[in-house]
């Protein structure tokens, strides 16, 4: 069966063009009723596959890569990339790549739990120290850092799945004078893997029963917490915190992003008991040890009624719109 029958059995459809087909793109985040994902019927021009774009949120790659963001490709699906295609079946094709997901860290990395000594590697352990991140985390979290190379003097935090397997990592500055702060490898179409498919410190979170939710990897490393490396969670890692084994999540985001708790918070009500800390400043990170723990111990258990009580005294009531 090819791509199209198979979308077209999934999701109501509509012909869009000769040569593609559309349908409301579950990825956007407000609902979308344009039908805005097209999927083409086989490879444009300059293009190995057939693809998919969403003209409204730029959602876009190799339909193999929309099949299974949409849980279509199955491992006993036989799909081909178009009718007639002397190509390999997209399962073969597709297989062949998950097979393969493996991202390297930087050839130039090294662990700082084996090199502390080094110039570079006492100014990096250094600027983990002034961020109260000791040893103990250095060593937990396989942290390391680059003297040469594209992330030369900065701060390597590798990033693992639930299975513990490197998926991905992030360089970050440990001086202050530079343009940008935070390096992050460049989204590889073949391996599917983005920043919006990542939580960090997932992997140290599978068998938690109540499970924090931060913005950034320090500020998960503080709390032994989920990063969503922002503060604008993707629908991806929205739906994998409902998946969690955790039946409690705390939401803790940045003292600068209280309403996202709010509006995060909403979309996590039917799926967890969730819990919400009002920063009174900073972020997990940097705020004061005595203040970050008095905001979990005056945590809110969050409910409707909680929800209207945050709209009404937040200074113009509107949200963000979180949508899965």
């Amino acid at each position: 069966m090819n791509h199209i029958k198979l979308i077209q059995q999934n999701y109501k459809t509509k012909n869009v063009s000769s040569t593609d087909i559309g349908l409301n793109c579950p990825f956007c985040l407000t609902v979308d009723k344009g039908n805005n994902l097209w999927v083409s019927h086989k490879s444009p021009d300059g293009y190995k596959h057939p693809q998919y774009h969403c003209w409204r949120c730029g959602e876009s790659g190799p339909v193999y890569k929309l099949l299974k963001l949409l849980n279509i490709l199955t491992d006993s699906s036989e799909v081909e990339l178009y009718d007639n295609s002397k190509e390999p079946s997209l399962f073969e094709e597709a297989q062949k790549v998950f097979d393969s997901t493996t991202i390297a860290l930087p050839i130039d990395y090294i662990a700082l739990s084996e090199d502390t000594k080094s110039l570079i590697g006492k100014k990096a352990l250094d600027y983990l120290l002034k961020r109260n991140i000791d040893f103990d985390k250095i060593k937990k979290y396989r942290l390391g850092y680059c003297s040469t190379g594209k992330y030369a003097n900065r701060i390597i935090i590798p990033m693992y799945d639930e299975y513990d397997n490197l998926i991905y990592f992030t360089a970050r500055s440990f001086y202050s004078a530079v343009d940008c702060k935070t390096l992050f490898p460049k989204e590889n179409l073949e391996v599917f893997i983005g920043k919006s498919d990542i939580l960090y410190n997932i992997n140290n979170n599978i068998d938690k029963d109540i499970v924090i939710l931060n913005e950034g990897p320090f500020d998960a490393m503080t709390t032994d917490g989920i990063g969503f490396l922002g503060k604008h969670p993707s629908p991806k890692q929205l739906n994998n915190i409902k998946k969690l084994k955790a039946k409690t999540v705390i939401l803790m985001l940045d003292s600068d992003a209280i309403e996202y708790n709010y509006a995060i918070a909403k979309e996590l009500y039917n799926y967890k008991t969730v819990y919400i800390c009002e920063l009174p400043y900073g972020d997990p990170n940097s705020i004061d040890k005595k203040d970050l723990a008095t905001a979990l111990n005056t945590k809110i258990k969050f409910n409707d009624f909680e929800y209207l009580n945050f709209r009404l005294r937040s200074k113009n009531g509107k949200m963000p719109r979180i949508k899965m």
